[in-house]
């Protein structure tokens, strides 16, 4: 069992180059119940955290954690694992999440991507994308991690959402198009397909 004092949902799962095990979701315990020796070694507030375990291979003991967030509602979604053992995590935030300049980003997205050293003992990329007003505007559906280490976000958002009690997400409206997108126009409830180079 992986857990704390309140809910949990395990979001997320990748394997290493050897063979050690990432978990990710999310979390609105204070302590998972074992020491977390990573980049957030505290839950950091809000109705919820993300989180990012790192597991032995053979399953035995969580070797390293960290949380995931701001003082609002975050949450893990997805993890992938670069060749060289960097762990990727994507998820939903609706508070001011940190971008590591020069990298793209817009300060008020609604959706992070943050790139671990293997251990977790800190970020070595972090971003933030989407439409602004500080809140998810898409619901994570898949996330990937190439060779060359591009990154693939595919997510969805509704105006349906809008209306839901207690749901932070928004609609695919004001998201960002590039010139040469295959569809540059929204009703407001679709997919959302990126790559990050």
């Amino acid at each position: 069992y992986i857990g704390g004092i309140s809910y949990e949902a395990g979001n997320g799962l990748a394997l290493s180059p050897n063979g050690d095990i990432y978990l990710c979701g999310g979390t609105s315990s204070t302590t998972l119940g074992f020491n977390l020796a990573g980049q957030k070694n505290a839950y950091q507030g809000g109705t919820g955290d993300g989180f990012l375990l790192r597991i032995s291979a053979d399953g035995t003991q969580v070797l390293n954690g960290t949380y995931i967030g701001t003082t609002a509602y975050d949450q893990a979604y997805f993890v992938q694992v670069d060749k060289r053992g960097n762990p990727f995590v994507t998820g939903q935030s609706a508070g001011v999440f940190d971008i590591t300049p020069p990298i793209y980003g817009n300060a008020e997205g609604g959706q992070f991507i943050m790139k671990f050293l293997p251990d977790l003992s800190n970020f070595t990329r972090s971003t933030v994308f989407g439409a602004g007003g500080v809140k998810p505007q898409l619901s994570p559906s898949a996330f990937l991690v190439d060779e060359c280490e591009r990154i693939f976000f595919s997510g969805w958002g509704g105006e349906t959402n809008d209306n839901v009690v207690g749901k932070p997400h928004g609609n695919t409206r004001r998201l960002e198009t590039t010139p040469d997108a295959w569809q540059r126009t929204t009703d407001g409830s679709d997919f959302y397909l990126a790559v990050f180079s």
